[in-house]
């Protein structure tokens, strides 16, 4: 989750070119921030009687490529900005790519956080616009990073730690996903709404 990254912590340590990507002051007295950086997977698929014997595909072999690349800005200490563009593409599929194999250019993550809270032992924030979602051991609520397209929601998200307990409330909706260039739908209505129950 590339946006739980914090490199606040290198305020005070040497400066150097890696630094300067991901942890830039954009004002003097370092209220501001922005960080900023990339990731690419490449994965090789090979299957063989992938369709039980009927010799339409027999031997099948291709390539996913995923690309991302984001921007994460911090406004003092209460407002914050991330955005991740991320590209997933498949090539050399005999049937082509399947629904979890590619979409050529799309928004991952796209949310405001607003601290409202922001206390010593306790603190609540509200998370507003698409987001990745993932919980626990990932077998209910889950990016999904084994295949090539990672899931996303869109929504509000309300996050509550304290020096006992954290718990978070979020009502998303999912989007009908297109392979072309910025072309995903959100849904009409909302389809996805959980409490996640305190963590003591």
């Amino acid at each position: 989750m590339r946006f739980d990254d914090n490199y606040s912590l290198w305020k005070d340590s040497a400066v150097t070119f890696y630094k300067n990507i991901k942890y830039r002051p954009l004002s003097e007295k370092r209220r501001m921030t922005l960080s900023i950086g990339g990731e690419a997977r490449m994965e090789y698929a090979d299957f063989h009687n992938e369709d039980w014997g009927r010799k339409r595909l027999g031997h099948n072999n291709f390539l996913l490529l995923r690309y991302g690349i984001y921007a994460d800005i911090h406004l003092g200490n209460r407002f914050r900005f991330f955005m991740h563009w991320r590209s997933a593409l498949e090539t050399g599929r005999k049937d082509g790519p399947r629904s979890i194999d590619e979409d050529k250019l799309n928004i991952q993550n796209l949310f405001a956080d607003v601290v409202i809270l922001n206390k010593i032992k306790r603190s609540l924030m509200l998370r507003i616009g698409r987001q990745e979602l993932n919980y626990g051991s990932g077998r209910l609520i889950s990016v999904r990073d084994g295949p090539n397209l990672r899931l996303y929601f869109t929504g509000l998200k309300l996050l509550y730690s304290s020096s006992h307990f954290n718990a978070d409330a979020f009502v998303m909706v999912s989007d009908i996903v297109s392979t072309g260039i910025l072309d995903n739908k959100l849904k009409k209505i909302q389809d996805f709404g959980e409490f996640i129950p305190p963590m003591f």
